[in-house]
């Protein structure tokens, strides 16, 4: 058999792209996929693959505004179809006071319901009221309301839908749980209970059956990975089992760039198995780099947002990125609506290589059409990508609820 191909696969998804929509159409038929989702990927010189999947997206300020009108009416079909009754819709946010592109988000999310043909508002989940300020407005956050099962915004205005925007990395709010409104994305999705292991497991599964169904390599569009449980790297805990997946996951790529031919260094990535915001994540490329980690990252590893300690720590194939935008490393995200990607912008970052974490500090934001020589021939790879990232997520969830008996 000869080496897996990413010029065969981008050939294979541009003859087959009928099919290929087909097969997307016939799976996101089975269940609904969440209201909204971001999927960070990375493209290299040997796949394409997803490296997170985010349930409450925060850049919704960074589509442009060919993004934005077709965010609006991907929400308005949304919403006709789910909830055609629905008129008014309550925005629960995280409390980035201090966050000035956050409150452009919101903004800017808020002006996406609003163009799908419903009232919005803005509200906290619980605590005291704050202000947000982005660059060219502020605007005041009270705390939502509860009567009986249902919520209110404080002036009283009680919405059909509630779009929750609080990824409760520190616990599920009170206030949240046996809501009577449709809550979307519901609180189980939320940091408090979904683990990213649960979902590239699930990933892993999709992208397989895709994969034989159009003959090629899943490894082309997956990332090897495995977690470690009851770790506290702050102590010294779980190395032992640390340095084994690490190594395991190593000799993996090592054998299959053996396969392709190619001397590039493998190297793996650790992260919080819950949390968002690019915290908790160190690249390593040998199992005993996890004694000798410095001290920004063992804190990295010890605690992520919200000061929620990390125990389970997720190691994943890392995949390097070959995009630039103006001479810096980038990655592109996509986001979607239901089941369309509504478009997307790029992460850069002015601080970081090819084999790093761009979501951190130096990141700079360029919505799409900006584009680096390899985005002209993977678009539509990435297109796909995400949403197959997308599938698996819906999966996930609907595993979450069976345990959850929800």
């Amino acid at each position: 058999m000869s080496a897996p191909s990413l010029a065969a696969l981008l050939e294979l998804l541009d003859t087959k792209k009928d099919e290929v929509e087909a097969w997307l159409a016939a799976e996101f038929a089975k269940r609904e996929p969440p209201f909204y989702c971001s999927v960070d990927v990375r493209v290299s010189e040997h796949k394409i693959a997803p490296i997170d999947t985010n349930l409450f997206p925060g850049g919704f300020n960074n589509l442009g505004e060919k993004a934005r009108e077709q965010a609006g009416a991907a929400a308005r079909a949304v919403v006709q179809r789910q909830w055609p009754e629905a008129q008014r819709a309550l925005v629960i946010a995280e409390r980035h006071t201090r966050n000035p592109y956050y409150a452009e988000h919101l903004t800017t999310l808020r002006a996406i319901l609003e163009a799908a043909g419903l009232e919005a508002r803005l509200a906290l989940a619980a605590g005291e009221p704050a202000t947000l300020r982005g660059h060219r407005e502020e605007f005041e956050l009270a705390p939502v309301a509860r009567s009986g099962d249902r919520l209110t915004a404080a002036d009283g205005f009680e919405p059909d839908l509630v779009i929750l925007n609080h990824d409760q990395s520190g616990g599920t709010p009170a206030v949240l749980e046996d809501v009577a409104q449709p809550v979307l994305p519901p609180p189980r999705a939320g940091w408090a209970h979904r683990r990213k292991s649960a979902h590239f497991f699930q990933y892993e599964r999709v992208a397989a059956r895709f994969a034989r169904a159009f003959g090629f390599d899943p490894w082309l569009i997956t990332s090897y990975f495995n977690v470690c449980h009851r770790v506290d790297i702050s102590r010294n805990i779980g190395l032992g089992c640390l340095e084994q997946v690490i190594d395991d996951t190593l000799g993996d790529i090592t054998a299959k760039y053996r396969e392709l031919g190619t001397d590039s260094k493998p190297f793996a990535v650790l992260k919080a198995d819950a949390g968002t915001y690019g915290m908790g994540v160190v690249m390593v490329d040998e199992a005993e780099q996890v004694r000798r980690l410095n001290r920004r990252q063992r804190s990295n590893l010890s605690s992520a947002k919200d000061g929620v300690a990390i125990n389970d720590i997720l190691v994943q194939e890392g995949v390097p990125t070959a995009d630039r935008i103006e001479g810096l490393v980038a990655e592109p995200v996509c986001y979607m609506i239901g089941a369309e990607v509504v478009g997307g912008f790029w992460r850069l970052n002015q601080s970081k290589g090819p084999r790093e974490n761009l979501n951190s500090r130096g990141m700079l934001f360029w919505s799409m059409p900006q584009q680096s020589p390899s985005y002209r021939r993977t678009a539509r790879a990435i297109d796909v990508v995400a949403r197959l990232a997308l599938l698996a997520t819906t999966r996930e969830l609907a595993d979450e609820f069976a345990r959850s008996g929800g």
